[in-house]
């Protein structure tokens, strides 16, 4: 679980993150596409719809880092679930594929950006 510091400097790393992320977004979006596809994870979607949910997550994972409310996150996780699961994809498909694809993020490291996130 990732639990966000408090202080002002970590607000403002925050805010950079997500920044960043939002400057980047078409150019992950398409990564973690190809990624999906290369894992050959998800094959009871096509790559319209993977690209589709790929654009929800990370928006969504955008709206979570910027408010710090991580519930609409979960709720979107279940409902595409609920959706995608029923179609023949396995549970561990979704988690995989989400999670690794988050893990993508090419975000510049520093000393500086240490304290935006505790594990």
């Amino acid at each position: 679980m990732w639990i966000l510091a408090r202080s002002e400097e970590s607000t403002e790393l925050l805010r950079e993150l997500v920044a960043h992320l939002r400057q980047n977004r078409t150019q992950l979006r398409e990564e973690w596409v190809v990624r999906i596809s290369e894992t050959r994870l998800l094959t009871a979607m096509t790559k319209e719809e993977i690209f589709a949910e790929a654009t929800s997550v990370y928006d969504s994972y955008l709206e979570a880092l910027e408010t710090e409310a991580f519930e609409a996150l979960q709720a979107y996780a279940r409902n595409l679930s609920e959706r995608i699961i029923p179609r023949g994809v396995e549970t561990h498909e979704v988690v995989v594929s989400f999670c690794c694809c988050a893990t993508s993020w090419h975000v510049p490291c520093s000393q500086n950006t240490r304290p935006i996130l505790r594990v």
